[in-house]
Formats: structure tokens, sequence, C-alpha cells
């Protein structure tokens, strides 16, 4: 059985760029069932509150055997953190995220907030936009093989300690990130291998590959 695990949810969603491994388990958030019926793949849990479903599927949502979880509309938790939070508690670690971002600016930033929440219970999690990657860091290094594209690096605690940056446009040497000064924004990939080394506290990095 794998540990991976694959949300869709209803943001912008670019159908070129998604992946799910066949035995990934396959979360459709509210309204990201669209866009998994229209590739003709079923998902595995549809979870959400189901407000921002179009119409026509919402009529014939229970028309089929997948499996439901219907929320209710006023409530505390997001739809998409509801779903981690349902993901988590079946043993899945490993999670890619998809539909997360673009269209509501504020769920945009609630997910921000969720990958922070998931990174605080030691699981990983990217969330994928149509070439761009987002996920935490914290006490931890993480190498890139030769590429292109931006990278900005955001501290999402108070202080981030430890910071080395190596192999980009600007570097860095056990710097130091705080979260009210955007000092890690928009640095860039030199078509050689790279690296991101933090200490202690999360940075939220941002990769927008070319």
């Amino acid at each position: 059985m794998t540990n991976k695990c694959t949300l869709v949810g209803a943001g912008e969603f670019f159908a070129e760029y998604f992946k799910c491994g066949q035995e990934d388990y396959l979360i459709a958030v509210d309204g990201g069932y669209a866009y998994l019926k229209e590739l003709g793949m079923m998902p595995h849990l549809i979870l959400g509150d189901f407000d921002s479903m179009p119409n026509e599927l919402r009529d014939t949502l229970f028309d089929n055997d997948i499996e439901k979880v219907q929320l209710p509309c006023e409530k505390d938790e997001t739809d998409m953190y509801a779903a981690l939070r349902y993901a988590i508690n079946k043993g899945y670690f490993q999670i890619s995220i998809y539909g997360a971002t673009g269209g509501r600016l504020d769920h945009t930033v609630a997910n921000f907030q969720t990958l922070l929440w998931l990174k605080e219970q030691g699981i990983s999690a990217v969330i994928h936009d149509k070439n761009e990657e987002y996920f935490m860091l914290s006490k931890e290094s993480m190498d890139f093989q030769p590429m292109k594209g931006r990278m900005s690096l955001f501290a999402m605690t108070p202080v981030v300690e430890g910071v080395t940056l190596s192999g980009f446009k600007y570097c860095l040497e056990n710097g130091e990130l705080q979260y009210n000064f955007p000092l890690g924004v928009s640095n860039e990939f030199m078509g050689t291998s790279a690296r991101i080394q933090i200490g202690e506290g999360i940075a939220l990095v941002m990769i927008a590959k070319e």
C-alpha cells in the first residue's frame, strides 16, 4: 500500500500538469470533482460542503458508489483542511495538492496556512500550480538539479535561522529571515545545482520553473 495521497481542489487546475500515481489515494475536494470527471478519473473520496460544485454534478453526486463526506457550509475548517486531516487519519503522509491556488485569494492564503499546519505535524506536502510548486522546509536541506527559474523563500515563523542558499543568483550563508520583511523574494536558479538549508523555524518555498 502506498502512503501517497493526491487532492484536487476547486481552484485553478491545469490538466496537462496533473500527476497522480495509480496507487495514490485520490480525494476530490468539493468542486475539484468536476476537474477529475473531465479527465475521466474517479476519486476514492469526495469531500466538501459542495458549494463550489457545478449544479449538474451536485444534483447527481449521490448516484454513484464513490465514498462521500458532506460537510456543513458553516464551519471553522476549510474543505481542503478537512480533507487533509481526513487523509492524515487514514495514514497518508506524502501529499500532493492541486487546485489550491488561483481563484479566491483568501482560499489560497488559507491553503498556505494549511501547508504550515501540515509541516508542524511532520508531514510532507506540496501544492502544485501550472509551473510552480509551494512547500515548507524546517530543520532540513533540499537539493535541486540544474534548472532555470525563480525561487522565493518566506519566513512562516517569526524568525527562520540558519538559512544557507547556494547555487542561486543571491547566495546566503547562515542567514536569518523574519516574517515581517520579504528578504527572500525573487531569487533565481542559475542552471547549476542548488541547495536550500534551513535551521530553526519554518520557511515557505515557492519554485517557479521556466
